[in-house]
């Protein structure tokens, strides 16, 4: 992911547009309007790669109604639930590890 600074000449305003690589370069090389624009590759922003972990593991962890209702179900003698819980939430813990760069 790559974030495009764009600044308009004579205009006090400061844009931010967010597109993958091959896309950022080629919006800014059919640029043709005065404009100054900054590429940053944010895989190289050590903040926004831990939140960009911390979003898509949240998207992918189970509803903490389902956690409650496998909890419960642990107290009534059935584990089997929680235990598949536990075993997605490694998955996505090993899919999306943290301080990876």
């Amino acid at each position: 992911m790559f974030k495009v600074n764009i600044t308009k000449q004579n205009a006090p305003a400061k844009f931010e547009l967010f597109l993958d690589g091959v896309h950022a370069q080629e919006w800014i090389n059919n640029q043709n309007n005065g404009s100054a624009y900054e590429l940053i590759d944010l895989k190289q922003d050590p903040s926004w790669v831990e939140n960009d972990i911390k979003e898509k593991r949240k998207k992918e962890y189970p509803e903490i109604n389902d956690v409650i209702e496998a909890l419960l179900e642990v107290h009534e003698g059935r584990p089997e639930k929680l235990a598949e819980i536990m075993l997605k939430r490694e998955a996505i813990k090993i899919k999306y590890p943290k301080g990876v760069k």
